[in-house]
């Protein structure tokens, strides 16, 4: 589901990228000892992220039956090969959510 800027769920997203409890944490680092299906769900989403050239893939909610994560992957202008673009992605239990933002933006946000 894309998400449109400026929304509740956009604002989310931003924060759960850049500033979330567990940034940069992966799930190992969340759980320790977890389930083979969260190894799974968490393989296929790192699988995913690499090759999409994703990067910052890391845990934002975790429970004891579902985790969610996030990562952000660029988008690439065919003719001149410059990112313009970087898109959040966040993995739930029930969907999935992006949004794009301009890559000046993106490096604002983190701090580049």
């Amino acid at each position: 589901m894309r998400v449109n800027r400026g929304t509740r769920k956009a604002e989310e997203l931003i924060h759960d990228m850049f500033r979330n409890y567990y940034k940069g944490r992966t799930l190992y680092e969340v759980y320790g000892r977890c389930s083979s299906r969260k190894k799974q769900a968490w393989e296929e989403i790192s699988s995913q992220c690499r090759e999409l050239n994703g990067e910052n893939l890391h845990i934002t909610g975790a429970g004891s039956h579902f985790f969610s994560c996030i990562y952000a992957y660029p988008i690439i202008n065919d003719e001149t090969g410059e990112i313009i673009d970087m898109v959040i992605r966040k993995e739930t239990a029930g969907n999935t959510y992006e949004l794009a933002l301009p890559i000046k933006e993106y490096k604002a946000l983190s701090g580049e």
